[in-house]
């Protein structure tokens, strides 16, 4: 499963979308494994850029 692998491999983010419920299950990598942020539809969530130490904004709202 790619949740796995991307948690192995220190991928910080997990998005999972689904078109038909309007929804995206956001997870964040803390200490080796994902935890839930949110679920988001119309939300704004921000994403931490750890590498070069910004942020960024996404407003789910705008996939739909």
């Amino acid at each position: 499963m790619k949740y796995n692998i991307y948690e192995e491999e220190g991928v910080n983010y997990y998005i999972i979308v689904d078109p038909e419920e309007e929804i995206a299950k956001v997870y964040e990598l803390k200490d080796g494994s994902y935890i839930k942020v949110c679920d988001a539809s119309d939300e704004i969530v921000e994403f931490k850029v750890k590498e070069c130490d910004a942020k960024m904004e996404f407003d789910f709202s705008k996939i739909w």
